[in-house]
């Protein structure tokens, strides 16, 4: 019974109705105890009596004797049929001496008035029965107008929600209030990087005169964001990241939870959205299996797998709690993965998950920005559509752009998956038809295969395997972050570049215009002041622009100062 049942009921409960409805079970269930203690007496008094009645002997002597009674023998039958006893004959036939020296002491009277006495007693007890039935059904009546029953068990119900409250409460303060326990080397150089940013490198925009100025603050940005990543999460970011995404209910959870093994599922699957958060998935050398939630300024909580499978899109709906405010990522270490140890897959949302009105951030946006910073994709289809949606081509081919664009490389696999819920021939032709699609849209596909989740089964493949596709991703080159230093450099080479040449120039000018006053005549004094006026804007000019080429210089060695204290910081990090 859920929840707003237990609700339902306390909220129209009264105390005083239901006490009452208590009391009157309790007499009815007293009066029926009373009752049925007085046919307990009638019974024992009927017994009683039985014991001195002798009719059943003389009938037995009668009936020996084949001696009419009369009226008595009538009533002999009688009371054999009513009490259901008939005593065979003990002396296997009595003679008729015996059976009148019974006779002789036989009183009908006293024996019509004992047996009068049985069947008063039998009839009250059979009263007193029937009146603690009654009562007893009066005491039923009463119990089901009783909620107390219904408050009990909604209350159990309740207890067992509230614990899982209490617990979900504790793991919401433990995220919201865990501290970032990063290196204070690494924060101290970030620290240094962000404020050169926003105050030197800021007033050097406001005074030069470089035309790409917002262009130069873009990319520094981009650097200063990918530092913080690194900051954040330095042991993903030593690995070559390898998203696996797809549209809704195309078993990306499924898949991962077959491939890392294990006795248990990881990661939670439902079939309404699950994945909410990126979770990255890595190995750690010689280290236990460990679940790690980290809020958005870095600190984190271990939790255990129960928790994490309740870390889904029902976490709103249950607790009214929008875990992506909270969560930044989830991070698991298992020994699953010993053999991609250069490895981080990422699970991401199903980038077409039905998102609740009012979120934070929608699942697609998630989905796309782990995409976009994957250097590797496995896309999923589900094997049932037959064929490879375009929304999922559009997206592909839009990773495949950012990789042109950072010259970082591509590699893409597609995975069909549920291919167990498809015949032979059927997965040969969805195979087939999806390599063209692949082909026409200029997807250069590392390799396409069927496979079912479920069974943890392949079943073919176009170009190379799966287990070659992570050995590949495996033994490529790990970007590292000497990439951050050339990127500080190419911006100020750019600034040398352009003062350099703006110098150029105007010493150029400067120097005709030097020409020119030495080859004017003494009659030529406006010329001449005209001149000197523009020499001397020229020589602040250039004096300016030979400052502003220091003050870069002189930026340019403090950000990569900041820069490489960074890096060394963090791959100490890397090797505790």
């Amino acid at each position: 019974m859920p929840l707003e049942r237990a609700q339902d009921l306390l909220e129209n409960f009264d105390r005083g109705d239901q006490e009452g409805l208590l009391r009157s079970v309790d007499a009815a269930l007293s009066a029926a105890n009373g009752a049925l203690g007085d046919a307990q007496q009638h019974i024992q008094s009927a017994a009683a009596v039985m014991n001195e009645i002798d009719l059943l002997q003389v009938a037995d002597v009668c009936k020996t004797a084949n001696v009419r009674l009369g009226p008595a023998l009538k009533l002999v039958s009688a009371a054999i049929a009513v009490l259901g006893a008939a005593r065979p004959s003990k002396s296997g036939g009595m003679p008729w001496a015996e059976a009148r020296q019974r006779l002789d002491g036989f009183n009908p009277q006293d024996q019509e008035r004992n047996v009068q006495q049985v069947d008063s007693d039998l009839t009250e007890t059979v009263g007193a029965l029937a009146d603690a039935v009654e009562k007893i059904n009066a005491a039923n009546s009463a119990l089901g107008e009783i909620d107390l029953l219904d408050v009990a068990e909604a209350g159990a119900v309740a207890a067992a929600l509230l614990g899982n409250y209490r617990a979900v409460t504790a793991l919401v303060g433990h995220i919201t209030a865990a501290k970032y326990g990063g290196s204070s080397t690494v924060d101290v150089a970030f620290a240094e990087f962000e404020q050169l940013l926003e105050d030197d490198y800021h007033q050097l925009a406001l005074e030069d005169d470089y035309p790409a100025e917002a262009e130069a603050f873009a990319e520094l940005d981009e650097v200063l964001d990918r530092m913080r990543e690194i900051r954040l999460a330095p042991r993903i970011a030593s690995r070559n990241l390898c998203a696996v995404a797809g549209g809704f209910s195309s078993g990306k959870s499924s898949f991962l939870n077959a491939l890392i093994g294990g006795t248990e599922e990881l990661l939670p699957t439902r079939i309404t959205p699950t994945t909410s958060i990126p979770t990255f998935i890595f190995n750690i050398k010689d280290a236990d299996q460990s679940i790690n939630v980290f809020n958005h300024d870095g600190g984190n909580v271990q939790v255990e797998p129960e928790m994490l499978q309740q870390m889904t899109h029902d976490f709103k709906r249950e607790y009214g709690i929008e875990l992506k405010r909270l969560v930044d990522r989830v991070s698991i270490n298992t020994p699953q993965l010993d053999a991609c140890p250069n490895v981080a897959l990422v699970d991401t949302p199903g980038y077409t998950n039905p998102d609740e009105a009012g979120g934070a951030t929608s699942d697609e946006e998630i989905a796309l920005r782990a995409i976009w910073q994957s250097r590797f994709l496995i896309w999923l289809v589900d094997c049932e559509q037959g064929t490879l949606p375009e929304r999922d081509v559009d997206i592909i081919k839009r990773f495949l752009e950012q990789r042109a664009e950072t010259k970082r490389g591509d590699s893409i696999y597609l995975v069909l998956n549920k291919a167990d819920k498809k015949a032979e021939d059927q997965r040969a032709s969805i195979l087939a038809h999806v390599a063209d699609v692949a082909q026409k849209h200029e997807i250069p596909f590392f390799g396409i295969a069927l496979y079912s989740a479920h069974d943890d089964e392949w079943y073919g493949c176009e170009g190379k395997s799966f287990d070659e596709f992570l050995k590949a991703i495996n033994d490529a080159e790990t970007l590292t972050m000497d990439v951050l230093e050339d990127r500080v450099e190419a911006v100020f080479s750019q600034y040398d570049k352009h003062y350099r040449k703006e110098l150029k120039e105007e010493e150029g000018t400067l120097g005709l215009m030097n020409r020119l006053s030495l080859s004017l005549d003494d009659d030529q004094e406006n010329l001449e002041k005209s001149l000197t006026s523009h020499q001397r804007r020229l020589k602040k000019v250039i004096k300016d622009q030979k400052q502003w080429m220091e003050q870069a210089a002189t930026l340019q060695r403090k950000f990569q100062h900041s820069l490489q204290g960074f890096i060394e910081g963090v791959e100490a990090m890397r090797h505790k």
